[in-house]
């Protein structure tokens, strides 16, 4: 019982580093994109913040996070799992936005 746990631990460990990893990556990519807009437009950092509280308000909620209604086939109406372009109940391709989270 002690190895499966300890199996399981380890996974995690690795599953946990991956997302870091991920999650600093993005703060890479992202920083460099907005010095990009700041030096290229000339963009403020005020600007930024409004953005983001203007993006953060999409769902009605200002919680830091932004909850899109859930996808609808187009063809049966039936709601499916986000990251599926294919509707599990009718075979409807769905056509996705490339921005959908």
């Amino acid at each position: 019982m002690s190895d499966l746990f300890e199996q399981i631990s380890k996974k995690v460990e690795g599953r946990e580093e991956l997302s870091r990893s991920r999650f600093e990556r993005l703060m890479l990519i992202t920083e460099g994109l907005w010095e990009i807009m700041k030096k290229e437009h000339n963009y403020s950092d005020e600007k930024l913040v409004e953005m983001i509280r203007e993006i953060d308000l999409k769902d009605g909620i200002r919680d830091g996070r932004v909850l899109l209604p859930p996808i609808k086939c187009d063809a049966c109406n039936k709601t499916i799992d986000k990251g599926s372009n294919k509707c599990i109940y009718c075979g409807n391709i769905i056509d996705m936005d490339i921005f959908y989270r």
